[in-house]
């Protein structure tokens, strides 16, 4: 059986996990009412999407793996920005602090914990540094210079060094804005990039050293400057001793952003039929080829890509994190779940009614809902999938319970169907399944659990080879005739390889078990047997594991 498949540990396998990359960037909707949008696309221009479809200024400077960074100003004032996150599909959308962002790229450290923004506190402390702890929203300034500009901070892969680009007095227009680097608790500043004194060709507007990205893999940093009329992309060592021309495209190039393989950059670009309009285009940096994936003519100001780790979450996640987000009535996170026509009906006997129709008349009632209830919670249970339909059993604060079935479509809630809430019993014991599964009055049962140990026995690879495909298969067919509930291998490189657990009551019958097993009959493993008593709960991996397996390793 597949549930046992990653016993293919012992062969000494590893297989590496490669992300799907998608890229977001920021649209100009509508200037009437100041709306920008984030969209995102896979990384060949396909299946563009508007993410957050919210009248708003949205802009996002940075993703974390799945995690996607953006300042809006919804529910603010004009153009007063904040940060949010969101999943790369758009949903789970929620604030993230308090502080009020300047309009400025991000990075982040320690897995996405903490973020290093450019931040404000009133109209005198301006384009300062903070850090933000992105669980709580708790923010430290960094840096405190009266009139200076520091913005477009970055950390380094360590997390112990910012770069970020500054200049004195951000008001001036005699002095352009270069890169600077300093340690993460803002000691030890250095200049990194120099303008050439002698080019005159870059306006006091525009970047002289734009908004900069630290490629791990290639050990060096890149930005953006306008030289010689035209800008382009430059790099620099972190110590600063080397400085140079990036690329050679034909193309302007703006804000740009680097898989996090190394592999790939994601350049925004002024379009040759319409140089005030912005486009994206993808670059394979070791061969140097470039695509266009965006078009001026669909959409304006295309702006600022930033690659982000994307998988198509299942109806069961989307659903989960409904529930999640009502129960920190967080209702922003909620309406990023359901469609724009999704309707919630009740059911009651053989009838039944719409409540709500769209998501306009889901936030209002949300809305309200939250004002009278503001302790209101729900614990699932029962929770089950079957394609792109959900249903789980919800109980409220006060007792009731009642059955909920969720459709999902293009990873969106569009219906929602609840049958009449009943007082559920007290204990939820299940009398049959316990007699199924073999479980005593407790909940347990029974087995033999075995600890595989090195064997004695030298055999050659391809020998080898062929008894732990032989290994592989004899798990698959115990566990298909149920005797076998569990496999897997211990982590440490030891004498002991791994476990089974036997849905057996001795010791004999589980030996004879072993015994089938051709990789311990030539020797490769030795097996000591113990008496285990478990859960019966065990018995039900075999049903669970086909849904959460993506990949197979055999």
């Amino acid at each position: 059986m597949k549930l046992f498949a990653f016993f293919v540990f012992l062969l000494s396998f590893s297989a590496a996990a490669f992300p799907q990359y998608r890229i977001a960037y920021n649209v100009f909707q509508n200037e009437d009412a100041d709306d920008y949008d984030v969209y995102s696309m896979n990384i060949d221009g396909s299946d563009n999407r508007n993410i957050t479809n919210h009248k708003d200024v949205a802009w996002t400077y940075y993703a974390h793996k799945d995690r996607l960074f953006f300042i809006s100003d919804r529910d603010a004032c004009k153009r007063c920005y904040y940060l949010y996150e969101m999943k790369a599909d758009g949903t789970n959308v929620r604030k993230v602090s308090g502080l009020r962002l300047e309009d400025s790229w991000m990075g982040s450290r320690n897995n996405g914990a903490e973020m290093i923004v450019s931040a404000r506190i009133d109209d005198k402390v301006r384009m300062q540094l903070f850090i933000i702890d992105t669980a709580t929203g708790k923010f430290e300034q960094l840096t405190n210079e009266d009139g200076a500009l520091f913005r477009d901070p970055i950390f380094s892969p360590d997390g112990k060094q910012i770069v970020y680009a500054y200049k004195p007095d951000r008001k001036s227009r005699e002095i352009s804005e270069e890169l600077w680097i300093m340690d993460a608790d803002g000691t030890n500043r250095r200049q990194l990039t120099t303008y050439p004194k002698d080019d005159k060709t870059a306006e006091w507007h525009n970047y002289h050293a734009g908004p900069p990205r630290w490629v791990a893999s290639r050990g060096f940093i890149t930005y953006q400057s306008v030289q010689n009329g035209r800008s382009s992309l430059f790099a620099v060592t972190p110590d600063g001793k080397k400085q140079w021309k990036l690329t050679e495209n034909k193309i302007s190039e703006g804000w740009h952003d680097w898989s996090p393989d190394g592999k790939w950059i994601a350049i925004e670009s002024a379009s040759d039929t319409d140089p005030k309009n912005y486009e994206i285009w993808l670059m394979n940096f070791d061969t140097k080829e470039l695509k266009k994936l965006t078009d001026a003519a669909v959409n304006r100001f295309q702006q600022a890509p930033v690659f982000v780790d994307f998988e198509e979450r299942s109806a069961s996640g989307i659903v989960y994190d409904f529930v999640e987000s009502y129960n920190r009535r967080d209702v922003e996170a909620m309406m990023s779940l359901v469609a724009d026509d999704v309707k919630w009906f009740s059911i009651d006997g053989a009838s039944i009614s719409a409540e709500t129709n769209n998501s306009k008349e889901l936030r209002e009632f949300l809305v309200g809902y939250f004002k009278n209830c503001a302790n209101c919670r729900s614990k699932i249970s029962g929770f089950n999938r079957k394609g792109n339909t959900v249903s789980y059993f919800e109980t409220s604060s006060s007792g009731q319970t009642s059955l909920a079935v969720y459709e999902v479509d293009e990873g969106k809630i569009q219906n929602v169907y609840y049958f009449p809430a009943f007082k559920a019993p007290e204990k939820d014991y299940d009398a049959s399944l316990a007699e199924r599964l073999g479980a005593d009055d407790y909940g347990m049962k029974t087995y033999v659990f075995a600890v595989l140990k090195t064997g004695k026995a030298k055999v050659e690879k391809a020998e080898r080879d062929k008894l732990i495909a032989g290994h592989l298969a004899n798990i698959g067919r115990l566990a298909k005739e149920g005797k076998l509930v569990l496999a897997g291998p211990f982590m440490e490189n030891d004498d002991q390889r791994g476990l089974f657990i036997f849905n057996v009551r001795t010791k004999e019958e589980a030996q004879k078990l072993v015994e089938t097993d051709p990789a311990v009959k030539a020797g490769v493993f030795d097996v000591d047997l113990r008496m285990w008593y478990g859960t019966a709960a065990l018995m039900e991996l075999i049903n669970i594991y086909p849904l959460l397996e993506k990949k197979s390793i055999q």
